[in-house]
């Protein structure tokens, strides 16, 4: 899924006029292509929250609110918590929201198991 949408996303650049000489995904375009999946997945699960974010309005889901949602940058719903004041890297220390029943989070999760040699519980 991930190097389709980084091909789709090549293709439209290449439209725009910015062309890529090479023949092979480079990681951030594999990390762009991620990325927009993920907001996409988000879009479709979340579309009440982004707009309540967006629009500083007060969170309607309370188990949701209580994770203390906020948009960055890239337009993606990342979640806040007491780790904030940790020295993690900002990636871990508020992940993206994703959508349990998302076919993107199965995919995500089933890819992360595999790597990891089926380790877990």
């Amino acid at each position: 899924m991930i190097r389709v949408t980084a091909h789709i996303l090549r293709f439209i650049a290449g439209c725009r006029g910015k062309s890529n000489p090479s023949d092979f995904l480079s990681r951030l375009e594999l990390d762009e292509a991620a990325l927009a999946v993920a907001r996409s997945s988000q879009c479709q699960y979340f579309r009440t929250l982004h707009n309540e974010l967006s629009h500083d309005r007060l969170i309607s889901v309370k188990t949701i609110a209580r994770l203390r949602p906020y948009i960055d940058e890239k337009g993606l719903i990342h979640v806040g918590g007491r780790i904030s004041k940790s020295n993690l890297p900002e990636s871990q220390k508020h992940q993206i929201l994703l959508a349990k029943t998302s076919h993107f989070s199965l995919l995500l999760i089933r890819h992360w198991h595999d790597v990891t040699g089926h380790s877990g519980p």
